[in-house]
Formats: C-alpha cells, sequence, structure tokens
C-alpha cells in the first residue's frame, strides 16, 4: 500500500545505494512516556489547528534533492527571515554560491574507489527517465553554545571554534562547522575563503584540499539495527551515527518557532536515556520548507537507509518512538514520513 503511495509521489524504487528503509505503520506517540514527563512541552490546541493534514503532506514530499548542506552560525531566534540576506562574505552565503555552481556543471565521471568502478557517471545527475537531479539544500544550524550540543559528539577528534563564533546574531563570516550530506562529510572548522575549493572537490569526487581539516563518517548496514536488542549490544558492536536537524526557524514560521524547540529539548532529555547522547546529534535549523506541517525533522545517518529520511507533524509525544522504532530499530513511520533525499550512488570514500 505504500509503496503505492510512494509512486504517487514520484519517489519511485530507491537506488541501490540508498536501501529501502524497514517501514512501520505502528503509531509513533504509542511509546509516549504517561503521563506526559513534561507537561508544560505542549502544543496549543489553536496552533495544532494550523497544521496540514497527513494526506496533505504525503501528498506535497518533499522537493527533490541529492546532497545536503549544514553549517553553523548564531542561535535560531536571532536568524534573519531569509539567511541569503546575510553579507556576501558569510560562510553561509559562499556555500549557496559554491554548490549552486557545482549542481549546475556537466556532468563529471567519478574515479575509481572502494564499491564503485572506474569511469562510474556521478549518480547525482539527471538522465532521461532516471528522476535524479542535482540540487543542493543549504540550512544554518543553531550555535554549538545556544543548542547545548557539544563538537566532540559530532567528531570526537575534532576540535571546533564555534562556541566562540555567532553566539547570538547571525553572524557566519569566520570558521564554522559544516557537514555534508550524503557523503557524511565534516569540517570542524571551514573558512569561508576555503568554500569553492572544497565544494568543487566534492563535485568532482575529487581530493579534498590540503590544509583543509576533516572526517568522513563510514557507512554501517542498516542490518546493525536489527535482530539485537540495542540495549544489549556489547562496546565492541559499531555505533551509527545520527544527526537530526529539526526546523526552529521563528521568523520565517512560528509554528516551527514554538514546536522545533520542543522537539529538540525532548530529544536531549530522553537520548540519555537510551545510551545514545554520545552518537546522535540534535539541531536546530533554518527553514527547509513545509512550516505547515510542522514539527518537522530531518535524519541524517550512517546507515544509508536512513540518510536524509524527513519527517513532518512530529509532536513531543512523537520522540520516544522515534527514539526507539527509528534511531534503534531503523523502522521509518509511514505516518510521519514526508520523502527522502535523492542519494543516486554510493558517496566517494575520501
Amino acid at each position: 500500500m505504500f509503496s503505492l503511495l510512494k509512486e504517487k509521489l514520484g519517489l519511485g524504487p530507491a537506488p541501490a545505494a540508498a536501501p529501502e528503509p524497514n517501514w512501520t505503520d505502528a503509531d509513533p506517540c504509542a511509546a509516549c512516556l504517561m503521563p506526559c514527563e513534561a507537561p508544560a512541552a505542549s502544543i496549543s490546541k489553536g496552533m495544532l489547528k494550523t497544521i496540514s493534514p497527513p494526506d496533505e503532506m504525503h501528498a506535497a514530499g518533499v522537493k527533490p534533492h541529492s546532497r545536503h548542506i549544514l553549517f553553523r552560525g548564531g542561535q535560531a531566534k536571532a536568524w534573519p527571515g531569509h539567511l541569503e540576506e546575510a553579507d556576501g562574505d558569510s560562510v553561509g552565503r559562499v556555500l549557496v554560491t559554491a554548490f549552486a555552481k557545482v549542481d549546475a556543471a556537466p556532468p563529471r565521471r567519478r574515479p575509481s574507489s572502494a564499491g564503485s568502478s572506474a569511469g562510474e557517471l556521478s549518480g547525482d545527475v539527471a538522465t532521461a527517465g532516471s528522476g535524479a537531479v542535482r540540487k543542493t539544500f543549504i540550512n544554518c544550524i543553531e550555535n554549538a553554545a545556544a543548542s547545548g550540543a557539544a563538537a566532540a559528539a559530532a567528531a570526537p577528534s575534532a576540535t571546533s571554534p564555534s562556541a566562540a563564533v555567532a553566539t547570538n546574531d547571525y553572524d557566519a563570516t569566520n570558521c564554522v562547522e559544516v557537514w555534508c550530506f550524503p557523503e557524511r562529510l565534516y569540517f570542524p572548522h571551514l573558512d569561508a575563503a576555503q568554500v569553492p575549493l572544497v565544494a568543487k572537490a566534492i563535485g568532482e569526487y575529487a581530493a579534498i584540499p590540503a590544509g583543509v581539516a576533516y572526517t568522513q563518517f563510514p557507512t554501517h548496514p542498516l542490518a546493525l539495527l536489527t535482530g539485537t536488542d540495542p540495549l544489549a549490544r556489547d562496546a565492541t558492536t559499531p555505533r551509527p551515527r545520527f544527526w537530526i536537524g529539526i526546523c526552529g526557524h521563528m521568523k520565517r514560521d512560528k509554528r516551527c518557532g514554538v514546536i522545533g524547540p520542543m522537539l529538540a529539548d525532548t530529544f536531549r532529555r530522553q537520548l540519555p536515556r537510551y545510551h545514545l547522547d554520545g552518537s546522535v546529534e540534535v539541531f536546530l535549523t533554518s527553514h527547509y520548507g513545509g512550516h505547515k506541517f510542522a514539527g518537522n525533522l530531518i535524519i541524517f545517518s550512517t546507515i544509508d537507509a536512513l540518510n536524509g529520511v524527513w519527517y513532518g507533524r512530529v509532536t513531543p509525544e512523537c520522540v520516544q518512538g522515534i527514539i526507539e522504532q527509528t534511531l534503534l530499530q531503523g523502522k521509518v513511520f509511514q505516518t510521519l514520513y514526508r520523502g527522502r533525499m535523492n542519494q543516486q550512488a554510493s558517496p566517494m570514500q575520501w
């Protein structure tokens, strides 16, 4: 049944590099603690009435895209309504310009690397009938000091200057942290001057320029999350990583501005109960579309099947279910699903 819905949305079957998730039609709120552990963190009935229904959300889907960039800058409540209005020398503005050139560039042939054959066409290139698209989404995420998330949680070997940068107003003119998905690349302190060369390297499957610090996280199979009690796994079992981007852009829409921080707070309080606070990073992000489906979040992961999955109409009551079913068991809730990033080929290993 759900495959028919995906066909209607034009999603089609997932490419080989991004296998189908394990779908579940369970109620995401069924696992919610009762009584509510934080009764004050509830959404008003008036606001709930402005959230569009599930059938409209499923019909809308998400705009086709093959890459998503996140960069740190400022606090969510201080972001301007349109981040592209920021100063021209900001990292965010330069990222938008650089990846627009990458998206518009002609197809490149990928060099031979692990899991790929020599001369393989870049997988995110649109070809007749493929439904693929070269499109990069770029979002700002809240400053580390503002979100309470340590940079070490994102990359244990990296240090971050972001806590000393962009603490209040949107000001990302200095070095900032940058994440690139589906490539799973993390740059702990990328300077605006480095962005064009880094973007070109990613788009052309070339070496990252010398002198640019980065980490590429390994991929993990979906099977890692199945068939085993997640809380009983020993310390030698690889732990997949997750990054959860929750829209909290108040100056774009009050619904995300109110619901987003509620969701982020609920995740951060509940993750330690599952010993996941060291492997899951929770961000508030700038606008990425669909405020009428708030709360909105995107899951990025080292598990390809879960990398770039969009959820909508998420409430604090859904958080425990998302942790238990999606993060620990790899199951995607059909009722919350909005769409996913269109990964067309296995990311190159840098």
